[in-house]
C-alpha cells in the first residue's frame, strides 16, 4: 500500500469532516481503550461493519454496550 493510499485509509476513520465515523461512536470508542486497540486491529472490512453497526445504536446506553462489548 502506497504511503498515499495508507493515509487516506486512515482518515476515512477520522471523526467529523471528511471522515466516516459517527460522531458518538468515536468519543465512546475513545474513552473505552479495551475497544479502541480491538476496533484498530480489524481488517478495513471489519471496521467498516462496525461502524455501520454504531450507526443503529439510537441511545447513549446502547452506544456505550456496542464499543464495551468490542473489547471483550
Amino acid at each position: 500500500m502506497e504511503h498515499s493510499e495508507l493515509r487516506d485509509t486512515e482518515s476515512r476513520w477520522n471523526i467529523g469532516l471528511g471522515g466516516d465515523m459517527p460522531i458518538g461512536f468515536g468519543l465512546s470508542l475513545a474513552m473505552n481503550n479495551k475497544s479502541m486497540e480491538a476496533f484498530a486491529k480489524m481488517s478495513e472490512a471489519q471496521k467498516q461493519e462496525t461502524v455501520e453497526k454504531s450507526r443503529q445504536m439510537h441511545t447513549k446506553a446502547d452506544m456505550e454496550w456496542f464499543v464495551n462489548s468490542l473489547g471483550k
